[in-house]
């Protein structure tokens, strides 16, 4: 399941390196506390443990500047599935086809053209804010663009609205809860000086 999170970094740094820094406490892999498996071996895990992989943007990209990538020309491609044709035509596509016959491409709907894969987007600015822009424009935004995640920067709690628990989505979905979560951690950190960036992140957990 992919999720989405902003992350609040320094204002100064390189965005890479920061939002890995403070991503680092969810990873799954990360070895924080032995647990006894029901075969008695014991094997390490990480309690807080969000994700096994994430990317900036990725299949969010845009969701606070309102840039949607499946309207930007440059990022479509020729359908991999049906070779730009229109018309699937390998076992799969023949098979639909036999069940029906308007089949053309699941791929790309009979268009030939198809939208690049998130990780070949190239980076969007909007996907990296000053917290400041954020701040004023929370309680503006839809609802598909209040995360499901805030990891602050140099802190190892996440506020969290959902959570795949390994089985299905514990949903706590409460967006008026984590605007007010958003635009309170901003507010505080601007009292104390900070001057943070906030970035969109996808992640995979």
């Amino acid at each position: 399941m992919h999720f989405y999170a902003l992350a609040v970094i320094p204002g100064d740094g390189d965005v890479d390196r920061l939002v890995a820094e403070a991503l680092a406490p969810y990873d799954v892999r990360r070895e924080v506390e032995l647990l006894a498996g029901e075969d008695g071996e014991a094997h390490w895990y990480n309690p807080d443990g969000l994700w096994d992989w994430f990317q900036i943007g990725g299949r969010w990209t845009g969701v606070l500047s309102g840039y949607r990538p499946a309207d930007d020309p440059a990022l479509t491609r020729s359908c991999r599935w049906c070779a730009g044709t229109g018309r699937r035509d390998d076992e799969v596509g023949r098979e639909r086809r036999a069940a029906d016959p308007a089949f053309t491409c699941n791929g790309c709907d009979g268009r030939g053209e198809m939208l690049a894969w998130p990780t070949e987007w190239p980076r969007h600015h909007g996907d990296v804010l000053d917290a400041l822009d954020v701040l004023v424009r929370i309680s503006d935004v839809p609802d598909e663009a209040v995360p499901f995640a805030i990891m602050v920067h140099g802190s190892e709690r996440a506020v969290l609205m959902e959570r795949f628990d390994g089985t299905r989505i514990r949903v706590e979905r409460d967006t008026a809860g984590m605007r007010r979560e958003l635009a309170d951690t901003l507010s505080a950190r601007m009292r104390e000086g900070h001057a943070d960036r906030v970035v969109v992140v996808d992640y995979h957990g």
